[in-house]
């Protein structure tokens, strides 16, 4: 069977566009107009994705967030006029990609950003790198024993460091892991968001001891010296299963 997906617009025009140019790849489970109605059609039967058209919200970051909030399915939001900064927005509140409305075989592109989203088997639950620890249980990073506040983006790229510290992973790997296989050469996204990630780890952003760039292949995590502790966090009260890590596109 066809998955399921909800399509979440203010506008009917845009609701049957959508639904015409979607017809025979998806059951559309529910066309909404409210976060409310939403709520009410992800409850059951799960969908795989909703589709969230915000051009005209008045905070798009917040309504996504809103969305983000009823429920594990691909998050993808939809642009009749594709602003980057505002998707940059609702990919930082958890969405998972972000197209637009024209955008040629629109189908298969959510079909893709949908699979990058689902569950990956056999996820560590906590990733430790020196003084760094990857929660993917609680979806939190530790740094030097304490908190540190990364966004979702921020949050990826520091879990595909942190599977092997030491090895270097190549810019195209962490592009298609993190953004998706279509951005494997916008080498200025990684660069953006590694110089956000040493600006909050490192003491000396221009001099990184942390996250090391080998020239012309990628990035690594730098493995603690011999003999340093290595920092354990005890398992959360109530935690549930681990999350799946999700990849996102910048726009």
């Amino acid at each position: 069977m066809p998955p399921h997906l909800v399509i979440y617009a203010p506008s009917a025009a845009v609701r049957t566009h959508l639904a015409t140019r979607l017809a025979g790849e998806y059951v559309l489970a529910c066309y909404a107009s409210l976060v409310e109605t939403v709520r009410r059609a992800v409850a059951a039967p799960r969908p795989a994705g909703v589709l969230a058209v915000l051009d005209h919200a008045a905070d798009p970051a917040q309504e996504c967030e809103l969305l983000r909030a009823l429920g594990d399915f691909a998050l993808i939001t939809v642009w009749q006029r594709l602003d980057p900064a505002r998707a940059a927005a609702c990919l930082d509140r958890g969405a998972d990609g972000a197209l637009a409305l024209d955008a040629p075989e629109l189908a298969r592109r959510v079909q893709a950003i949908m699979q990058r989203a689902a569950p990956e088997e056999h996820q560590p639950a906590v990733l430790v790198a020196g003084e760094l620890v990857v929660d993917q249980r609680t979806h939190t990073v530790h740094w030097r024993g304490r908190p540190l506040d990364v966004t979702p983006i921020e949050f990826d790229i520091l879990a595909v460091l942190a599977e092997q510290p030491g090895r270097v992973v190549t810019t195209r790997e962490l592009l298609t892991r993190v953004w998706g296989p279509e951005y494997a050469d916008d080498v200025h996204y990684i660069r953006l968001y590694i110089g956000y990630l040493r600006a909050k780890l490192e003491d000396d952003p221009r001099h990184p001891r942390v996250i090391l760039n080998q020239w012309g292949v990628g990035y690594r995590l730098a493995v603690p010296e011999s003999g340093a502790p290595v920092p354990t966090l005890p398992p959360p009260a109530g935690a549930g299963p681990i999350l799946p890590r999700r990849s996102r596109l910048p726009y």
